[in-house]
């Protein structure tokens, strides 16, 4: 497995907020997100001043991400 790391940009937002959605359903967390507020929520990091958004890709995949304020 290599993983190859880059810079979130908007396009890929949609495949972060499903990411986020899966893994936050489950547990420990066990909460219940839509894919929308999840988009919604990353969208305002990532429109942050001094945000740091970072996606994680597996063979072309993304297999996780990293977004903040700095």
């Amino acid at each position: 497995m290599e993983l190859q790391f880059s810079i979130i940009d908007e396009d890929d937002l949609t495949a972060c907020a499903e990411l986020y959605v899966a893994t936050f359903r489950e547990s420990p967390w066990n909460e219940e997100w839509s894919t929308e507020d999840a988009f919604e929520r990353l969208s305002d990091f990532l429109a942050a001043p001094k945000c740091l958004a970072i996606k994680a890709m597996n063979n072309g995949s993304l297999c996780g991400f990293l977004i903040g304020k700095v």
